[in-house]
């Protein structure tokens, strides 16, 4: 899990939901903290002292938050270490860059991504995703959600216009917020960057590791796989809330809840459906009466805008 200062807010309860996985044999789990302050990380280790199995990593010795370049960067592509272009949103470094760096330093036979705003309710799912990677070693990675191929219209831009902000088909992916690699097939490629084609007077977007994943497939053989939708109320990924500017403090905490209550009815908790389905109900209506939409109309644009 990677957390940037933006993410801060709302990774505090995805890393606490980490208590419903944690149990699992041979889990091991490290927290990256991408320019974090001193304080944000203390809170973090705070929380995750009392698993062994949990660690803190962190860049705020090989990575100056305050470098003018890097300033100068946001919202423009820059190119990293590895030679890959990508965007930068803030004071910290992207994601698919840690990604490609930080999973191959991992030794273990699977690796795995889970997003900041992706918090765990029931850690079945889990279960289900390593019982089918060790029964089926053709499945190269495993998440939780997937996306078939679309017709999409793009706004993914840059200060440079760089991207096309034009209708485009968005290639299949299996998503980024929770998902499980063989590490081997990782060390044969691992380019998570986002990418675009034109073929046929045809525009192609591939989202972060949609690429990665297709190159993966074709070249070496592997085959992808994701969750039934009957298991999504184990967990919620609030997509992209770093790009969430205003979302703070109680009014975080009362998203939150609305949100959950809306998503699964708190079935988690709760083993009537009759109640749950109420809840939800109950929660749809409040989330138009407090106009909390207005939180989700913020991530229409990236953080740096």
């Amino acid at each position: 899990m990677i957390v940037t200062p933006r993410d801060y807010d709302l990774a505090i309860y995805s890393i606490k939901s980490l208590s419903k996985i944690i149990k699992i044999e041979n889990l091991f789990i490290k927290i990256y903290a991408n320019a974090l302050k001193f304080e944000q990380e203390r809170r973090i280790k705070k929380i995750i002292k009392k698993w062994s199995r949990v660690t803190l990593l962190s860049n705020k010795a090989s990575f100056n938050s305050e470098n003018s370049n890097i300033l100068n960067e946001i919202g423009r592509s820059y190119i990293t270490d590895r030679g890959r272009s990508e965007l930068r949103v803030g004071m910290y470094e992207s994601a698919p860059e840690i990604w490609e760096r930080e999973l191959l330093r991992l030794d273990t036979e699977l690796v795995g991504i889970m997003d900041p705003d992706f918090e765990i309710f029931n850690g079945d799912f889990l279960g289900i995703i390593l019982a089918k990677l060790e029964s089926n070693s053709k499945i190269g990675f495993h998440s939780t959600d997937y996306t078939k191929t679309g017709d999409y219209f793009n706004t993914h831009k840059t200060k440079d216009d760089f991207y096309s902000n034009q209708q485009t088909i968005l290639m299949e992916r299996y998503h980024t917020w929770f998902c499980i690699y063989q590490r081997s097939i990782l060390e044969k490629h691992s380019d998570f960057s986002y990418y675009e084609k034109i073929d046929n007077d045809k525009h192609y977007t591939y989202d972060h590791s949609a690429k990665l994943q297709e190159v993966l497939k074709s070249e070496y053989g592997v085959i992808g796989e994701s969750l039934d939708s009957s298991l999504n109320w184990c967990y919620l990924h609030f997509s992209g809330f770093s790009n969430n500017d205003t979302l703070k403090g109680f009014n975080l905490y009362l998203y939150r809840l609305v949100r959950i209550g809306i998503h699964n009815g708190f079935k988690h908790y709760l083993k009537s459906d009759l109640i749950c389905k109420k809840i939800t109900k109950l929660c749809k209506i409040v989330y138009k009466l407090i106009k909390l939409k207005r939180y989700d109309m913020e991530r229409t644009k990236f953080s740096w805008q």
